[in-house]
């Protein structure tokens, strides 16, 4: 939509009625930009009739390949896709990485919900997710207040998202503020999207509704996407079998229930000849099933379609599980880091570092001999999360199982050491960030004398970051104190002093600090 007001565009006044029949002839006002002043007219006059939603209605309808709605939909039932997406440009950012240690500080959901108003980067989802999963409750309630007045389209975005996650029905909230509050398009939009993954009597109607209203009104953007793509999940529920996640290949084909010769069998039909001898030597050359079906069809006589290579990738995995147990592979890794992240969502440190120790013995080994950042790793990697995400959370809960038990504080220790020694050209703030849980973990088994050093070295080298001199005065500051015994308000207030006058960024931390002692 353009920034001039057309005949048939809803008036800038605010009175739902288009402009030719209201306001026309008036000086519109200065600075007014159309697409940022359109308001919806009430529900009660949005009515397209019965809601007719069959076969025909999608045969005539279907969703775009590019649109908001889209994208915010395929990040809410494929977060692999997404991750996908971010394997190539995480390093890249930034703001991502900045952002990082801003999240993991959040301590409740106003914090939250001010910090998702600040149009967090996409690329630090998972973090933001298990941020919202520690409030969930109380931040749910706090997004459907918000959404009922004005807001950007990148917090309405990371809204839908988190209410999508939440355990709780709100499909009648959902709806209460479509009808009684918001009257933005692109909110409502996205509201009715959100809408498809409820059941509720009033929901097909009103998505029947708004989709007719956004293709007649708004014929320039995107906003019949939500309703669209709403209509197809409802669809999907009572059509599995011709599912708009399955036709766009988000939702994958259960080869779990095949036989050993049921999946043999399909696979020669699509023109690869595979036998278990075979396959248990070729499992020797490859590191992930992907690249073993890239070499299944280079051939030129091989015609595969993109719902055939899904389903050859589905088997070989399969396969490798069922064949070659002891042979690790990438995707086998991915799930094994997935394994974690479950019980860390359930705030089970220890439970998930155990999985992840045993993920970096696999990593090592896969690794060290031929790459020196975690960022190589990542750019070697067929599964799909991130080495670069994955090594700072394993940090973050390593630190949280060693003060619940100290047995970890040695296998903390040994992975903080192994992460700076085999990987040193990795990301400067994740080598920082080691270097400093290295530091905490040498105070907790009583060895001050090691931890001081260590964190003196840490300063020394990233003298310009104001979180070293933070980290270390937190040891000793009675507020902040995580080390039993360590407690020297005298101490603390001398390291923070360190960091003052240097012009560092995020100062006023360090001055929070010493006016608490």
């Amino acid at each position: 939509m353009s920034d001039k007001i057309g005949r048939n565009d809803l008036c800038f006044c605010g009175s739902g009625k288009k402009f030719k029949k209201c306001c026309i002839g008036q000086e519109v006002p200065e600075g007014f930009r159309h697409k940022d002043n359109v308001v919806l007219p009430l529900r009660e006059d949005i009515d397209y009739g019965l809601a007719r939603v069959d076969d025909d209605f999608f045969e005539r309808n279907w969703p775009q390949e590019v649109s908001a709605a889209r994208l915010v939909y395929i990040q809410m039932v494929s977060p692999r896709a997404m991750e996908d997406v971010a394997a190539g440009v995480r390093q890249e950012t930034d703001r991502y990485l900045g952002e990082i240690e801003e999240i993991r500080k959040i301590s409740g959901p106003e914090e939250m919900i001010g910090f998702l108003k600040r149009k967090p980067d996409i690329l630090n989802y998972p973090l933001v997710v298990q941020k919202f999963q520690e409030y969930e409750a109380k931040i749910t309630v706090l997004l459907l207040r918000e959404l009922q007045g004005k807001a950007n389209d990148a917090f309405v975005e990371w809204a839908v998202k988190l209410l999508y996650l939440s355990k709780k029905d709100h499909a009648g909230d959902i709806i209460d503020i479509i009808e009684s509050y918001q009257r933005d398009p692109y909110i409502v939009s996205l509201l009715c999207l959100l809408l498809g993954f409820y059941d509720h009597p009033k929901i097909p109607k009103l998505l029947w509704d708004y989709f007719y209203y956004f293709k007649v009104h708004f014929t320039q953007e995107t906003f019949s996407e939500g309703p669209l793509l709403a209509l197809y999940e409802m669809d999907d529920r009572l059509h599995g079998e011709l599912s708009f996640r399955k036709r766009e290949g988000l939702e994958d084909e259960n080869v779990e229930e095949f036989t050993d010769e049921g999946i043999v069998q399909r696979l020669k039909q699509l023109g690869i000849p595979v036998d278990k001898e075979t396959f248990l030597k070729d499992v020797h050359k490859f590191i992930s099933a992907q690249d073993m079906v890239e070499e299944w069809i280079q051939g030129d006589t091989i015609s595969i379609h993109e719902c055939d290579e899904d389903f050859l990738f589905l088997a070989c995995r399969e396969l490798w599980e069922r064949w070659a147990p002891g042979v690790m592979f990438d995707e086998r890794l991915s799930g094994m880091v997935d394994e974690g992240y479950d019980w860390a969502n359930e705030h089970k440190d220890c439970e998930a570092c155990n999985i992840w120790l045993k993920v970096w013995v696999h990593f090592k080994a896969r690794y060290t001999e031929h790459v020196h950042s975690i960022e190589e790793a990542d750019k070697d990697y067929r599964g799909y999360q991130s080495w670069y995400n994955w090594c700072q959370d394993f940090e973050m809960h390593l630190g949280n199982a060693m003060r619940r038990d100290h047995d970890y504080i040695a296998k903390a220790i040994g992975f903080f050491q192994d992460f700076c020694g085999l990987l040193p050209q990795s990301n400067s703030l994740i080598i920082q960030n080691m270097m400093m849980a290295h530091a905490d973990a040498l105070m907790l088994t009583g060895d001050v004398k090691a931890g001081d050093a260590l964190f003196q070295e840490v300063i020394d080298r990233f003298p310009n970051d104001v979180w070293g001199y933070i980290r270390w005065g937190d040891v000793y500051s009675p507020g902040m104190n995580h080390s039993a015994g360590l407690s020297d308000p005298v101490k603390a207030e001398k390291i923070y002093r360190m960091a003052l006058g240097r012009g560092l960024e995020d100062e006023k931390e360090v001055k929070y600090r010493i006016e608490d002692i």
